[in-house]
C-alpha cells in the first residue's frame, strides 16, 4: 500500500539563536516560501498541548479544524516576500510577542487576551488563504517552538524538529 504525499506549508520556518533571558525567549526566525498563491496572510497562535510526549493540541481531539488556542498575535507577514528574516521576543510573564523593528527596538504585535498558565503549550504559525473578498480558510500550521511553563514559573522550550513547514 502506498502512502499518500505529503504536502508541504506554502511556507517553512527555520528558527536560530533561540535563548530565554528572564522569561523572555527571543528567537530569529527565517521563512522561506514556496507556494505564495496558496496564502495571503499570517498569524501567530500559542496553543495549549496535552501532557503527553506526543505534544498534541488540545482542540484535534475535540474534532475541530485547527488546534484550539489561548491567545492569538497578529503577524505581517504576507504571500510574495520569498525569503524574510525577522527576530521575536516572547516575553511569558506577559504573554506578550514583539517583533524586532528596523531601527532594533521591539515592538508588541497586537493581541488577543489570554495568558500562560503552568503546562505545555505551542507557538505556532498559521497560514491564511483569502479565497474569497473577507472569506479565510486556514492554509497551513506549522509548529514553531514548544514551551513547557512549571508551577513555579520556570520555563523550558524546544525548536520543532528544526521548525520547518510540514
Amino acid at each position: 500500500m502506498a502512502l499518500p504525499d505529503i504536502e508541504l506549508a506554502p511556507v517553512s520556518v527555520r528558527v536560530t539563536e533561540a535563548r530565554l533571558d528572564h522569561g523572555r525567549l527571543t528567537f530569529t526566525a527565517t521563512f522561506d516560501e514556496r507556494v505564495p498563491e496558496r496564502w495571503t496572510s499570517q498569524d501567530w497562535l500559542l496553543v495549549p498541548l496535552l501532557e503527553s510526549p506526543l505534544g498534541i493540541p488540545e482542540g484535534f481531539l475535540r474534532g475541530e479544524r485547527g488546534p484550539a488556542f489561548a491567545k492569538w498575535f497578529d503577524g505581517f507577514l504576507s504571500s510574495g516576500t520569498a525569503t524574510t528574516t525577522h527576530t521575536y521576543r516572547l516575553d511569558l510573564a506577559t504573554s506578550a510577542l514583539e517583533v524586532r523593528n528596523d531601527r532594533g527596538a521591539f515592538t508588541p504585535l497586537p493581541a488577543s487576551g489570554g495568558d500562560l498558565r503552568p503546562g505545555a503549550w505551542a507557538l505556532v504559525m498559521r497560514l491564511r488563504h483569502e479565497w474569497q473578498p473577507n472569506s479565510w480558510r486556514e492554509a497551513a500550521f506549522v509548529p514553531v517552538l514548544r514551551l513547557q511553563v512549571a508551577h513555579d514559573g520556570g520555563v523550558t522550550f524546544e525548536i520543532y524538529g528544526g521548525a520547518r513547514g510540514g
